[in-house]
């Protein structure tokens, strides 16, 4: 490539996608912070809700009323604005590589009117599914201000968006950048990489000066210091490995037939609205009788590494988490599956960890199993091991051993692949494509009979 060719490649390439990228990062920073705000007040306001009616069971009715209003409001939106329905990792995934159209703005917005009575409602959704959307949107936003749907950093700045909302909404910069490369495109090309860091670099710049004004810590899992595992104990990451993989292995495939089920019967509008009512009103029942299995899992995540549970109270609980995860998610209700599905892997880290303190291992090691199994369930539910890996280290804010790490989750997608099960973004990425071309064929009956 000669000198002036070059010259032209950064004028008309490398600096406008870096543009692109820097300016939707700012934007992101401040949009998917108080996104983030707004999920954890409103997460805290449905456990206060719940937990006054318990034990004032006269509000019952105005708890189902507010259920059904919810619901209903939720179906409306998701109707008007099905860009904003389902899994919001998995949808961002699909447009980044092109599967999807979407409107940027509707999806914005559908996204964060939908999440804000799926909070309120207790489902069993978080605010990281929206967060990487809004993030993706708003790339795709930037593209269209500056005209460059044809042109080639369309798709850098629409995983820059991505990249910078995952880093943001979790509080693992590092993470979103490689979360960007190995799960949304699935490949490394060198002007990904370019723009993800980019978008993250002034997404979390934006983020930590916000932070430190509302004086909020932005990190998902940090819990103070963690005590690693010593050589002669590095046996445990494989036995945790290989249980989180199977428990992987159910996860994902309830997740797969209760989407397939519910695909077929809810083809109709009534069916769908139904369906969304029972849910919500579902979660409500759980929420009155074990509040612990409603909301987005954040809290079940801490409750379990302070050992606030008993641990015969974690089985109902994972169960019962199980069943709402896989139901809401094939409902189509605004919000996100990563923290939820976080919460599957805690819960039986609970047990894991339980089952070892009767055996004699020390309770300063309680905390890295947990995390241990959080990761091999995470990477091998979405096939994702790096992600997975640098995730975990970077949202404690704790040193904890990469090698320990990578044997948990290789066994756990071992155990995966053995049972050739798909990912559950894979998954969930073909239900919503599904959706998407059943609608998009239906649309081109209807233009040619008019």
């Amino acid at each position: 490539m000669s000198e002036r060719t070059y010259k032209k490649h950064v004028m008309r390439v490398i600096f406008p996608c870096a543009l692109y990228s820097a300016s939707a990062g700012v934007v992101i920073g401040i949009v998917v912070f108080f996104f983030k705000m707004l999920a954890e007040f409103l997460g805290d306001l449905s456990i206060s809700i719940y937990a006054y009616v318990s034990n004032n069971l006269a509000y019952i009715p105005l708890l189902i009323i507010g259920l059904v209003l919810s619901a209903i409001i939720v179906y409306f939106i998701i109707k008007k604005i099905p860009e904003a329905s389902g899994g919001g990792i998995p949808r961002s995934e699909g447009i980044v590589r092109g599967l999807l159209s979407f409107r940027w703005l509707h999806s914005i917005i559908g996204a964060i009117t939908g999440s804000i009575f799926a909070f309120i409602a207790g489902l069993s959704v978080g605010s990281e599914g929206p967060g990487v959307q809004i993030g993706t949107a708003i790339g795709d936003g930037f593209n269209k201000i500056y005209h460059s749907r044809g042109h080639t950093w369309k798709r850098p700045v629409l995983t820059a968006g991505a990249a910078a909302g995952f880093g943001v909404v979790t509080g693992a910069p590092i993470s979103g950048i490689v979360f960007a490369i190995e799960e949304a495109n699935s490949k490394y090309e060198p002007y990904l990489v370019l723009a993800a860091g980019i978008g993250v670099i002034f997404a979390s710049v934006t983020t930590s000066l916000l932070a430190h004004l509302f004086s909020i810590d932005m990190k998902i899992l940090n819990n103070g210091p963690i005590t690693d595992l010593t050589f002669n104990l590095m046996w445990i990451p494989a036995i945790i490995g290989i249980i989180a993989g199977f428990g992987a292995v159910l996860y994902n495939t309830l997740i797969e037939k209760v989407s397939k089920i519910a695909g077929k019967h809810l083809s109709k509008k009534m069916m769908s609205l139904i369906y969304l009512l029972s849910i919500f009103l579902i979660t409500g029942i759980i929420g009155l009788l074990l509040p612990q299995a409603t909301g987005s899992g954040h809290t079940l995540i801490f409750g379990v590494l302070e050992r606030k549970f008993i641990w015969y109270m974690l089985i109902p609980i994972l169960l019962v988490k199980l069943l709402l995860i896989a139901g809401t998610t094939a409902s189509g209700a605004v919000g996100g599956m990563f923290l939820p599905m976080l919460s599957i892997g805690g819960t039986i880290g609970g047990l894991i960890g339980e089952l070892f303190l009767v055996c004699g291992l020390s309770i300063e090691f309680y905390p890295i199993i947990i995390l241990l199994t959080i990761c091999s369930f995470f990477g091998g539910a979405i096939y994702a091991p790096i992600t997975a890996t640098v995730f975990i280290i970077e949202s404690t804010g704790s040193f904890i051993s990469g090698l320990h790490c990578i044997i948990a989750v290789f066994l756990s997608m071992m155990i995966m692949s053995v049972f050739k099960v798909e990912s559950v973004n894979e998954v969930t990425l073909k239900e919503i494509l599904r959706n998407y071309h059943k609608k998009d064929e239906l649309n081109k009956t209807t233009q040619i009979s008019n």
